[in-house]
């Protein structure tokens, strides 16, 4: 407990850096941290509820595209479904302010950038769904498919190959 109180938290949780006296540099350059909250400490383990915040935060209060992006990524890999819905939003390029929110605030996942930015959170989204999309998923992405740009579409040929062998498994 104390190893996660005084080592772990700290770089977490923004009370808990503060109350033990963690540099503001330190604090900034945690993004590694991001990537790490989301990998399952053992085969089938489950990231604590800290953990799972963090994420969220990163997605709703951070304004650091590879903090979002990472965490959108790490999301995915937990399998949390609550945010399947927003990601397919993104993926489609649903402004921020109309995303429906799997938490309190995650209107707020997709930040207000550069083209270029925007469409690489879309790429993210899209990889994202292919751990939790499904069928509607599917349906949704290729309904909304227009003039995307050959790197969205590469990622979505990609993912709905991804969904469909993952349906094709589960069905046996």
């Amino acid at each position: 407990m104390l190893v996660t109180r005084r080592a772990i938290l700290p770089l977490l949780d923004a009370e808990a850096a503060a109350s033990e006296h963690i540099p503001k540099q330190t604090w900034r350059q945690r993004s590694p941290l991001v990537r790490a909250a989301g990998l399952p400490d053992r085969p089938g383990g489950q990231s604590g509820p800290i953990a799972r915040a963090f994420l969220d935060r990163c997605l709703t209060k951070f304004t650091d595209l590879d903090f979002k992006v990472r965490a959108m990524r790490s999301l995915a890999v937990l399998y949390d479904l609550r945010y399947k819905t927003p990601f397919e939003q993104i993926a489609v390029g649903v402004p921020a302010r109309k995303l429906s929110s799997p938490a309190s605030a995650t209107s707020r996942c997709a930040p207000t950038c550069r083209r270029n930015e925007a469409i690489y959170l879309r790429q993210v989204a899209i990889e994202a769904l292919a751990l939790l999309g499904d069928q509607d998923t599917l349906a949704n992405l290729r309904q909304s498919r227009g003039r995307w740009p050959p790197g969205l579409e590469r990622t979505f040929y990609w993912t709905s190959e991804e969904i469909s062998w993952r349906l094709s498994q589960t069905a046996r």
